[in-house]
């Protein structure tokens, strides 16, 4: 009978404005990435191919570091439509090699860029991650 109560036990009350901002980001990451699994397992997430541009120079051209995010059904119609200009949201699902504190489950902002891939805003990036690293600049002509 002790255990059943344990188990049936409602959790004490969770004051996420109480923890330091490292601590809350952990916390907001790891519940969307809980979030995205149990979303994908229902079948309501599907995948694109999402670019994290190096700068802004790279955004605006659909440059940068190719990502998969998981997305639901409004975000994957609006890839497949080509749409412009429009914004979503979507799950990263691989973590990232520009931005190594960008990891797998972030919950992350995404652009329609038209016939070019989508891509996160480096200014989202910047602000959550500081600038890129790991990356190579392009030689002349490959932007």
């Amino acid at each position: 009978m002790p255990n059943e109560q344990k188990a049936n036990a409602t959790p004490p009350a969770f004051d996420l404005d109480k923890l330091t901002a490292e601590n809350r980001k952990k916390f907001i990451n790891k519940y969307n990435e809980l979030l995205m699994l149990q979303e994908y397992e229902a079948g309501k997430l599907e995948h694109i191919k999402v670019n994290l541009p190096f700068n802004e120079d790279a955004e605006s051209k659909s440059a940068g570091e190719g990502v998969f995010v998981l997305v639901y059904p409004d975000a994957k119609a609006a890839y497949d439509a080509d749409e412009t200009g429009t914004t979503y949201e979507g799950f990263l699902d691989n973590d990232s090699y520009y931005y190594p504190e960008l990891k797998h489950g972030v919950k992350i902002p995404i652009k329609m860029q038209g016939e070019t891939r989508p891509v996160v805003p480096y200014n989202w990036l910047f602000e959550n991650y500081g600038a890129a690293v790991n990356w190579q600049a392009p030689s002349e002509g490959e932007l």
